[in-house]
């Protein structure tokens, strides 16, 4: 197809509207939450993940296309609120599971006045008193 005034293609706007009028589209999962009743959010989600064409179509209502990446975004989703997220923990122990000690090293304390008394100002010749 050849380049002609007036063609649309390429110019999916109307000049003077560069805003996406449809808004990002919503996952299919994210919009199961927004309709879902809380007590049938997890059978949605568990349908989307492993349920047949016909348990889904008897569910929903409709005949729903499930792609891999709606089948893996409502796994997590169960994963993450259906059952809780894992806690994760970290263990840390000192030497043969004993307490951490911290140690903080600092220089011998005779450095520590020589650096004082280098960083004061020259004190000013005061006159002798007789």
């Amino acid at each position: 197809m050849t380049f002609q005034k007036g063609n649309k293609l390429g110019r999916p706007f109307q000049p003077g509207n560069r805003a996406n009028p449809g808004g990002r589209p919503r996952s299919l999962v994210e919009a199961v939450k927004v309709h879902a009743s809380p007590d049938k959010l997890m059978r949605a989600l568990a349908l989307i993940a492993w349920g047949s064409v016909e348990e889904r179509r008897a569910f929903f209502g409709e005949a729903m296309r499930i792609g891999a990446r709606d089948r893996l975004e409502a796994i997590n989703t169960l994963a993450d609120r259906g059952w809780g997220k894992v806690a994760q923990s970290v263990a840390l122990t000192g030497e043969g599971g004993g307490p951490i000690r911290a140690i903080q090293v600092l220089p011998p304390v005779d450095s520590l006045v020589e650096v004082a008394v280098q960083a004061l100002p020259p004190t000013p010749d005061l006159p002798e008193s007789e």
